[in-house]
C-alpha cells in the first residue's frame, strides 16, 4: 500500500452485515422497510436496469437509494425518463430522487 487509505468494498458490505454489526457492538438499530415493500422497490429496480438505465442500484434495506453523477445524468436523458414512467417511479417513491420530476 502507498501511505492511503484503504476504503472497504461496498459490495462486500450489506445492510444485513450492518445491522448485525450495530447489534453485536450496541449501535442503534437501523431501521428497515416492510419486506414487501422492500421487494417492490427492488422490481422498480430491476425493471430500470432492464430499460437500460445500468447505474440504478437496488435499494438499501431502508429503502434508500444513492444516486450519483452517471445516474443522474441517466435519469434526465430522454431514455431515463421513459424508464422511469414505464417502471412506475416517481420523485416521491422512497429511495428514488432523479431530480427530475419526469
Amino acid at each position: 500500500m502507498d501511505g492511503g487509505k484503504s476504503i472497504p468494498d461496498k459490495g462486500k458490505n450489506t445492510p444485513e452485515d450492518l445491522q448485525a454489526a450495530m447489534a453485536k457492538c450496541g449501535g442503534a438499530a437501523v431501521p428497515t422497510l416492510d419486506p414487501a415493500a422492500l421487494e417492490a422497490l427492488r422490481k422498480q429496480a430491476k425493471c430500470m436496469r432492464e430499460e437500460g438505465i445500468t447505474e440504478f442500484q437496488d435499494p438499501t434495506a431502508t429503502g434508500e437509494a444513492v444516486p450519483d453523477d452517471a445516474l443522474e445524468e441517466q435519469l434526465g436523458s430522454p431514455e431515463g425518463k421513459k424508464a422511469l414512467k414505464k417502471c412506475g417511479i416517481t420523485a416521491k417513491d422512497p429511495g428514488s430522487d432523479p431530480g427530475d420530476k419526469a
